[in-house]
């Protein structure tokens, strides 16, 4: 067998740790217990929390640029098909964050 091959196989194959299943990817996920290989669990964690917070930031920012925009226009200036176009983009951004909020909410508890 030759390096190449010996080498994409290491790359491809795992064992997990809780009950010695062959862990494969792209999830690495154990077929039989359905643990996650560790390395890539912390990966994700650091992306996740990456991700998260600049959502944070970036909504803050965006909140008050919007605001501040708004607070320079005459209301009676913005038509109401804009305003209406506006107040639906405003409700399924905060539909889509109240989402990934339940989700994360109906988690259980991590044990270590």
């Amino acid at each position: 067998m030759s390096k190449a091959v010996v080498r994409s196989r290491v790359a491809t194959s795992r064992r997990c740790r809780s009950c010695g299943a062959s862990v494969r990817p792209p999830r690495w996920l154990c077929s039989r217990c359905g643990l996650a290989d560790e390395s890539v669990t912390t990966r994700k964690l650091a992306d996740t929390d990456t991700q998260v917070q600049a959502l944070r930031r970036n909504t803050g920012k965006a909140c008050v640029s919007i605001a501040s925009s708004l607070d320079t226009l005459p209301p009676a200036s913005v038509p109401s098909e804009m305003r209406g176009r506006w107040l639906r983009a405003l409700r399924q951004a905060a539909r889509a964050v109240a989402l990934v909020e339940e989700r994360l909410a109906a988690a259980p508890e991590a044990t270590r």
